[in-house]
């Protein structure tokens, strides 16, 4: 493994997908006012260091997913279901009307 990258909270908050993809091969130190504060790793890295990690990982996964389909009104799964299925001339016309409201 690559010695850890260093980097300050703020770099880290501008370009936070560069650091993620760092973890791919590393650790990131992320550090405020020239100290460690906390340390970015890969999820698989996490699992090795903490077998129940992968329970606590799919607990928050399952939360997430309960709490978005709450936040869903009744009718948004039967909407994207005909918007999948509608053809490119039919989103076209949709996105025009939208557009129209929006303008006037």
């Amino acid at each position: 493994m690559r010695p850890a990258v260093k980097v300050s909270a703020t770099q880290f908050k501008q370009h936070v997908g560069k650091y993620l993809d760092a973890t791919r091969v590393g650790r990131v130190i992320i550090q405020r006012q020239a100290r460690p504060t906390a340390v970015l790793m890969s999820v698989e890295e996490y699992e090795a260091l903490d077998p129940d990690a992968g329970r606590v990982i799919d607990m928050l996964t399952e939360e997430f997913d309960a709490l978005v389909s709450r936040m869903q009104p009744r009718s948004f799964h039967r909407a994207m279901t005909k918007a999948f299925a509608a053809s490119g001339s039919a989103l076209g016309a949709a996105h025009r009307r939208g557009t129209k409201r929006r303008a006037g």
